[in-house]
């Protein structure tokens, strides 16, 4: 259980690092730091609906390379 906890986090990590640095950022301030898309839209000079957007693209992205880590380990 150990082991795949940490192979999980592990592949979580090399995900996040492979994104460009501003989606690492908003990825950050969204489910670290546990900002609102509001109080997001205000920071970053974007709206709403292009903050909702990238990060469901950046979400995508993530599981794609997660799940891809997961099968090759």
């Amino acid at each position: 259980m150990f082991k795949e906890t940490s192979v999980q986090n592990e592949c979580l990590e090399e995900a996040l690092i492979q994104l460009e640095q501003g989606d690492r950022e908003m990825v950050h301030l969204k489910y670290m730091i546990g900002f609102a898309y509001q109080e997001m839209s205000r920071m970053l000079d974007k709206t709403e609906g292009w903050l909702r957007t990238r990060m469901h693209r950046i979400r995508k992205k993530l599981a794609v390379d997660i799940d891809r880590c997961l099968e090759e380990g």
